[in-house]
């Protein structure tokens, strides 16, 4: 385009959640090749909600109607996103949404996913297909990398790492009864937990994690809260990242851990389909698709369809594996590093949404 319509992108800039990585991510990397402007939904965004590299993107003008807006939220925000033309980014992790999500999509002329699976759900949900786009998300290939290798002869414990928010969905309990049985505890390996959950007032890791494991003495450790940075190098102090996940929309720490050379065990359904392969992964089977149940993040009476079951005996299969050929588990990890710098970075999604807004030039007011 000669004179490409900015995207107006609205988001939660200040949320303790994956939106505000996305958000803040993609704006970054869209603004090197296309205009970009950051807005926030109902009220005025204040420069300091923003990295300074991105307080040049604000819109000063906020009373001005966006040719073109986009938001990364909540799907029960769709409605209220103004605009011309209206793109919504859906995330979810079930296979149906309920009918007051589905009205939401009413409004937009196009939807944005992160991944196949998610466009074929909506299509299974009646959306028509003609008005949904894939646009991927990403991972910064530059902070998230690896560690140095391991001096020779190391003693330090093999370490798996689970990242995401403690719930239903991410399955930390069973996995930690997986831990449990799989391995002996005066065995060299432990397992780091960073699961804190905002959402839950009064939640505590460290109390979930004792639930989980019993009386058993296996070495579970909970990692606080922590930063970006802190979070990087706790990704390259670890050994593989397992996510026994019953389902994602995209799944960040997959991405972020495969950029820092980790071998993953992740869940071999939802979205990480369309980069999790055994080439460069563990994909971990589904034993059964199951009903969708959990009272604290999907609302009782409401049916969400199914998400997955991870295989729990190969889920010990594989991690006794990757303890006991760590050399070939670094292999692994090795080429997802390289996977991710060539297909999933947040410069590689700015490239698709690129293409996607040029083909609207035509269309767009």
């Amino acid at each position: 385009m000669d004179n490409p319509v900015p995207l107006h992108i609205y988001g939660g800039f200040g949320a303790p959640c994956g939106y505000k990585t996305h958000t803040l991510s993609f704006a970054r990397a869209l603004a090197r090749i296309h205009p970009v402007r950051l807005r926030l939904l109902g009220e005025r965004l204040e420069p300091s909600s923003l990295p300074d590299d991105l307080q040049g993107l604000l819109e000063q003008d906020q009373d001005t109607l966006p040719d073109i807006a986009l938001y990364i939220g909540g799907m029960h925000d769709f409605p209220r996103l103004p605009g011309r033309f209206r793109i919504g980014y859906a995330v979810f992790e079930t296979t149906r949404l309920p009918e007051r999500l589905l009205r939401a999509f009413d409004g937009l002329d196009q939807i944005w996913v992160p991944t196949t699976w998610c466009r074929a759900q909506l299509i299974h949900n009646r959306i028509d297909p003609a008005r949904i786009r894939i646009v991927p998300e990403g991972v910064d290939t530059d902070s998230y990398s690896p560690a140095p290798e391991r001096r020779a002869g190391d003693a330090t414990p093999f370490r798996f790492l689970c990242v995401g928010k403690w719930e239903t969905r991410k399955c930390q309990e069973e996995l930690i009864r997986t831990f449990v049985r799989t391995f002996g505890p005066d065995e060299n390996v432990e397992l780091i937990i960073h699961g804190h959950n905002p959402f839950v007032p009064g939640f505590s890791l460290e109390d979930a994690i004792t639930r989980a494991r019993g009386r058993a003495r296996h070495r579970i450790i909970a990692s606080p809260p922590l930063s970006e940075a802190e979070l990087v190098d706790l990704y390259r102090r670890c050994d593989a990242l397992v996510l026994p996940t019953r389902g994602e929309a995209w799944g960040l720490p997959i991405t972020e851990a495969m950029a820092c050379a980790l071998p993953v065990i992740a869940t071999a359904h939802g979205g990480p389909l369309d980069f999790l392969h055994d080439d460069h992964a563990y994909p971990l089977p589904v034993s059964r698709l199951r009903r969708v149940r959990d009272r604290s993040n999907f609302r009782p009476g409401r049916h969400f369809g199914r998400w997955a079951e991870p295989d729990w005996k190969a889920l010990a299969s594989i991690m006794r594996h990757v303890v006991e050929h760590p050399l070939q588990a670094r292999a692994v990890g090795a080429r997802a590093r390289r996977y991710a710098e060539q297909h999933l970075t947040w410069h590689h999604a700015a490239e698709k949404a690129a293409r996607v807004l040029k083909d609207l030039s035509s269309t767009a007011p």
